[in-house]
């Protein structure tokens, strides 16, 4: 999954646009202490400490961008004075003129911001959001927001995996195409070796292709997942329905909604 500041969101359960608040940086809460100026050495320390053993230890998964991503922040933050770094950690907050305390109002658990679900948009025109594709449905329809045994999974999850093992095939394997539409697949995949790259055969890199998943979900519980950095991008995909979906009782409601991921 490449980095992207737009992401999808899977939200499981009634009220979603409710469940979906809960992460949500546009939501705001009754203020609180969010840091005191007292430990602002400690939390100097943490960040840094955090950020080595991130980058020492070989236990968190990072390409090399994102290791030099994580190097580079490392030094600006050692570049910081104790009060700098305080500061920083405290962006929008409100202080305490005796005791200089942080005090906020932004969510605590929010993960992103500005989620948006295109299901009215889909009903009124017909038109799908930009990023995010609504579920097909067992009548033929599609929808945004849909109860699980209404979802036509056998089109949504892991279908046309013939076709992707097709493509390895010729991209691959190097198998000839045998009509124009192979033709023109081919030619529109052949180039992209370092894409084929990541996967060990066919067979992976269909199911990676064809899995049904989203960057984010709020599962049936109410709490949010995303990828860490302890699980490669290939696991999060064809995982994602066994994990997320496939225990689902039938009449859940899961709803796709677009957001603006708070990552960089």
């Amino acid at each position: 999954m490449a980095r992207s500041v737009m992401r999808t969101l899977l939200v499981t359960g009634e009220n979603h646009a409710e469940i979906a608040a809960r992460y949500s940086a546009d939501t705001r809460v009754n203020e609180y202490l969010f840091r005191r100026y007292t430990d602002a050495a400690e939390l100097k320390e943490n960040r840094l400490r955090l950020l080595r053993e991130m980058i020492e230890s070989g236990l968190v998964r990072m390409t090399e961008s994102e290791m030099e991503m994580r190097r580079d922040e490392y030094l600006e933050i050692a570049s910081m004075d104790v009060f700098e770094n305080y500061v920083s950690m405290c962006k929008g907050c409100r202080f305490d003129e005796e005791t200089f305390d942080a005090y906020s109002t932004k969510n605590p658990d929010a993960k992103y911001k500005y989620e948006k679900c295109y299901q009215d948009r889909l009903l009124s025109t017909g038109e799908e959001g930009p990023l995010s594709n609504p579920f097909i449905l067992l009548d033929g329809t599609k929808s945004y927001s849909a109860k699980v045994k209404d979802i036509d999974w056998h089109m949504v999850h892991m279908h046309n995996t013939e076709l992707y093992e097709r493509v390895w095939a010729m991209c691959v394997d190097g198998e000839t195409p045998i009509n124009s539409t192979e033709r023109e697949i081919y030619e529109r995949m052949c180039m992209r070796r370092d894409y084929f790259s990541n996967f060990s055969d066919a067979e992976e890199y269909a199911r990676h292709s064809c899995s049904f998943w989203c960057y984010g979900v709020i599962d049936k519980n109410g709490k949010y997942h995303e990828p860490d950095l302890t699980v490669t991008d290939k696991e999060w995909v064809s995982g994602f329905y066994d994990r997320f979906v496939k225990t689902l009782r039938q009449s859940d409601l899961l709803t796709i909604y677009e957001v603006r991921s708070l990552k960089d």
